[in-house]
């Protein structure tokens, strides 16, 4: 007995010297990252590396090391099920951030309800993300964290195009947007809002399908029709495509195109339809961040030096969202002093905790959706407006307060 004791002491001290144990101050704090393919989810990744690389030199979550976990948010939605429940189980994550696509994020959150692990979302535009919480008490684990509620991008929208279209006497309104429903919930409000102020609305809602690339009759209806300005929603190559199309017939310096076009917000962009005369003039809003300064620090510009300094090239726009997720993680769990799910969420629901980052973070209690705009005296997130102009830069030009440079008409030369 004596021997087998002095073997299994000497066993577990060789185990130990040899690293086989881990230290309390080492421990690692498992977070899977739920990423799309394509240029979305370079920025996620690329993003998250960041973030994990400042909070691991600087300690840490309450001493845990961060590691990461890739699930791809892939097309086939049950292997995509399949693989989250897979890393959750087998990797032992409790803590989800990421996630893009609205279709994807919400089967997606049937998989985070049964294993009660917390997300944070950078993606899951549509409505019925925030309703699944505020309807299921076992969707109380999600948050969203990523671009805003496409019913407020819609909003926001309108307000865009009322506060720098309708001083000019642009009124005369033409819809186009993706057939999905991401893409209605932007362009059924904004539609309606614009509608009641005043406007008229010469092209309902022309629907096309994603990477769309002959627009050519309905930019000839719009010039029979004698449409000022455009309003779409797109999200992909179709954007592209259609800015090509526009500026091929001339019509960027005639008539206003702005939207809700993610593609837009890089610095690359006027590169990619060919040129800065190409992209000229047209704009788009962000659905909550930018190269702009929101919070008053500077942090969302000192973020897309930070990123281009390493990558080569401007964040995309859920890169920033991205960022502060796992900034935002770390500031619940210290309050918390928890990195359990159920800790960090009551921490995050209540009235004291919010978060400043490339933007000011608060969540509402009932449904954990982003405040928008002004509350109890402090401004939260918002949709800021980025024009091209012809020298192949982008700028801020709406809100007042967040103005870079004025809005250019069609052709106006700054």
């Amino acid at each position: 007995m004596k021997i087998m004791k002095l073997f299994i002491y000497v066993m577990l001290l060789a185990l130990a010297m040899s690293g086989g144990f881990v230290s309390k101050s080492e421990a690692t704090l498992r977070i899977a990252l739920i990423a799309p393919l394509g240029e979305a989810g370079e920025a996620l990744r690329n993003a998250t590396e960041m973030a994990v690389e400042e909070i691991n030199k600087d300690g840490g979550i309450l001493n845990n090391k961060i590691k990461v976990y890739y699930v791809t948010e892939g097309r086939d939605v049950n292997k995509y099920q399949a693989d989250l429940t897979q890393t959750i189980e087998r990797d032992r994550c409790n803590i989800l951030v990421g996630g893009f696509s609205s279709g994807k994020v919400l089967p997606a959150m049937k998989v985070m309800k049964a294993k009660k692990v917390l997300w944070l979302g950078t993606g899951g535009a549509h409505p019925q993300v925030v309703k699944n919480v505020a309807d299921d008490p076992g969707m109380r684990y999600y948050f969203r964290v990523g671009y805003l509620d496409s019913g407020q991008q819609g909003k926001a929208l309108a307000n865009t195009v009322l506060g720098i279209l309708k001083p000019k006497g642009l009124t005369k309104v033409a819809f186009i947007r993706l057939n999905l429903p991401y893409s209605l919930e932007i362009i059924k409000p904004a539609r309606e809002l614009l509608r009641n102020a005043g406007f008229q609305v010469m092209i309902e809602d022309e629907a096309v399908k994603i990477n769309a690339d002959d627009f050519s009759a309905f930019l000839d209806e719009c010039q029979a029709k004698g449409v000022q300005a455009i309003v779409a929603s797109f999200l992909l190559g179709e954007t592209v495509n259609f800015i090509k199309q526009f500026a091929a017939k001339g019509l960027n310096k005639k008539i206003a195109f702005l939207g809700a076009l993610g593609m837009m917000l890089k610095d690359e962009f006027p590169e990619q339809v060919g040129g800065p005369e190409i992209a000229a003039y047209t704009g788009t809003i962000s659905p909550q961040v930018g190269p702009v300064d929101m919070t008053g620090d500077g942090a969302a510009i000192k973020f897309s030096d930070a990123y281009k300094a390493r990558y080569g090239k401007s964040p995309y726009f859920i890169a920033y969202p991205a960022y502060d997720a796992f900034k935002i993680l770390r500031a619940a769990a210290v309050k918390a002093k928890s990195v359990k799910p159920e800790n960090v969420i009551a921490v995050m629901e209540s009235d004291d905790f919010e978060f400043s980052g490339a933007i000011r973070y608060k969540w509402k209690k009932e449904n954990h959706d982003l405040y928008v705009g002004d509350y109890k005296g402090k401004r939260y997130a918002e949709c800021p407006y980025f024009q091209w102009y012809p020298d192949g830069r982008r700028w801020c030009v709406f809100p007042q307060h967040l103005k870079q440079k004025p809005f250019l008409l069609p052709g106006q030369m700054p």
